[in-house]
């Protein structure tokens, strides 16, 4: 099983990996490869993947299959003992643009109970779909409310705890007592989360909707 480095240290972008498995996927035979460590986040819970490189290939995508890690790579690597690096830049819009979005959704559930019953996170936008349909009053007050809560600093903390403390986990890991990793800011809500976030809500700058549409 892959280490995932980047579930301690999501700012690591530069780390030495060694290749366990190599693969042809299907449908179009695209190269992937298997590592025993990645600082390399996959696709998780509507967030896009990193990318980066591996050696003198390009990583491309990141993907998961039965628990591995898989990451989808430009050209064949030939040596086993790799170095791997992150986009930075990519990688630190994910997180100020998923950070943001975990307040937006908290400010919206404060105010009105409207839930988030789904999310996309690309390096330039964050996608939310509501439990209920909201003026434009009241997301602009949300908006407003997230923003300070951003300006505030507040610190942002991950831990792996017991499913049993969660509420709106799986029956399945409750009934194997799986630790699940859980995404909190100062003063908000416990939610389980596998993306990686900013430390600060400073590190987000601002949060602006830029279109609502409720057909």
């Amino acid at each position: 099983m892959t280490e995932r480095l980047y579930l301690s240290d999501p700012y690591l972008t530069t780390f030495q990996a060694r290749i366990v498995e190599r693969r042809q996927l299907p449908p179009d035979a695209r190269l992937a490869v298997i590592l025993d460590r990645t600082a390399f986040s996959p696709a998780l819970a509507g967030v896009a993947s990193d990318t980066g490189t591996l050696g003198e290939a390009q990583v491309t995508e990141v993907l998961t299959d039965k628990g591995q890690v898989l990451h989808v790579i430009s050209q064949e690597v030939w040596n086993d003992e790799i170095e791997g690096r992150v986009d930075w830049p990519r990688r630190f819009d994910l997180m100020q643009h998923h950070t943001a979005q975990h307040i937006l959704s908290e400010a919206l559930m404060q105010l009105y109970e409207a839930e988030t019953t789904a999310a996309t996170v690309t390096p330039q936008t964050a996608h939310i779909e509501l439990s209920k349909v909201l003026s434009d009053a009241e997301i602009e007050r949300a908006a407003n409310w997230a923003n300070e809560a951003i300006a505030a600093g507040r610190a942002v903390r991950v831990a792996m705890v017991d499913p049993m403390r969660v509420p709106g986990v799986s029956n399945s890991q409750v009934i194997r007592k799986q630790p699940v990793r859980v995404f909190n800011i100062e003063g908000f809500r416990l939610s389980v989360c596998q993306a990686s976030h900013v430390l600060r809500t400073t590190e987000i700058g601002s949060l602006r909707i830029t279109s609502i549409n409720r057909a």
